[in-house]
């Protein structure tokens, strides 16, 4: 996959809706996000992520990047790791949808599935996925994607209000 690829994230259709508030109530509009390759909003998170990551010299080509997920962000970051030359690591666990781990493998994703044993999506679990992709990164000298701490995050999602 080239680097090409990307210029089809983004773009999404914006839909009026007709048939949801009675005539005379407000309009209501859709923004059609299922338009981007992964189905995901979550691909216009991942771009600005990885490419500014390259463009401060955090990231270079081959080089490897970890983040724990539930399944979507880590689909939209193996997605823009393979088009810009990088090795995704994801930390998932089996707690969550099997489509989702299948989905970030055939965008040629490492998964490390850390058990639920059962109990479900816990905040011991979540806890315990962190701690792991943090450990890879700390072992392997990996870059971790800060989802919920890099302002690169909004810059992703800024035009997305835009028409």
């Amino acid at each position: 996959m080239s680097k090409e690829v990307l210029a089809l994230v983004g773009n999404t259709p914006i839909i009026k809706l007709h048939n949801v508030v009675p005539d005379g109530g407000a309009e209501v509009w859709l923004k059609y996000e299922a338009g981007n390759p992964t189905g995901s909003y979550k691909d216009r998170m991942a771009m600005p992520v990885l490419a500014n990551a390259m463009s401060r010299s955090n990231v270079s080509f081959g080089d490897t990047i970890v983040k724990f997920t539930g399944g979507s962000t880590g689909s939209s970051l193996a997605f823009v790791s393979v088009a810009l030359g990088l090795k995704f690591v994801a930390v998932f666990s089996d707690a969550f949808s099997q489509s989702k781990q299948q989905t970030m493998e055939a965008f040629g994703a490492e998964v490390i599935v850390e058990k639920s044993y059962d109990k479900g999506i816990t905040p011991e679990l979540i806890g315990r996925m962190k701690d792991r992709a943090l450990d890879i990164c700390d072992n392997s000298n990996a870059y971790y994607v800060d989802q919920f701490g890099s302002p690169d995050v909004t810059m992703g999602y800024e035009p997305m209000g835009q028409k």
